[in-house]
């Protein structure tokens, strides 16, 4: 992943070029999804994103769902458990003047479903990035299996799920009313694409 050395760029859209001030040192070495996979991410997602809700679960930096924003989306919820990184994206939600698209939760991502639930906020892409486990041969570790079963829950018809996830992982085929349509490899980091199905 991103070293603390890398700067956090917007890549494109109304903030193209702005700066996320995240030096992951000082945030226990957070992961921090790379420009290159973050590209990848967008182009599978398509340049604009005017009208749509993105969840970006795990956020971290909030780097992905302040791409999204740039780039049109209208609502971007935050799900960010840890303190001091849940604060520096409210701090930057503030900063860059987005306050009124963006939505920022703390504590658990899982549980948090459930306020999405009780808001009927159906999230139009929902990205997803666990604290990376790098594992020599295994399977998914269950945080995958856990975020997969609750977006499952809150996934509309036409919700596209994107993983994030270490390459010698495998994730289920199937999980609730989602399934695995592709998936995509970037040195080796993974990014696995779940779409709703037909029962």
């Amino acid at each position: 992943m991103q070293n603390s050395s890398k700067k956090i760029r917007v890549i494109a859209g109304k903030f193209r070029g702005k700066i996320i001030p995240f030096d992951n040192s000082k945030f226990d070495e957070a992961d921090i999804t790379p420009q290159r996979v973050k590209g990848a991410v967008f182009s599978i997602l398509g340049e604009d994103l005017h009208g749509l809700i993105f969840l970006d679960m795990f956020a971290g930096s909030g780097q992905m769902g302040f791409e999204a924003m740039s780039r049109g989306a209208e609502k971007v919820i935050f799900f960010e458990r840890d303190r001091k990184r849940l604060s520096f994206i409210e701090n930057e939600v503030k900063r860059i003047g987005c306050s009124s698209s963006a939505l920022v939760f703390g504590d658990d991502s899982i549980k948090l479903v459930g306020r999405l639930i009780d808001r009927s906020l159906i999230p139009d892409i929902i990205f997803v990035d666990p604290p990376y486990v790098k594992e020599t041969g295994a399977d998914e570790p269950d945080i995958y299996s856990k975020s997969l079963n609750a977006v499952s829950k809150i996934a509309g018809e036409n919700t596209k799920i994107l993983v994030q996830h270490f390459h010698e992982h495998i994730l289920p085929d199937r999980s609730g009313k989602i399934a695995l349509v592709k998936t995509k490899k970037y040195g080796k980091t993974l990014i696995s694409v779940y779409e709703v199905i037909s029962s």
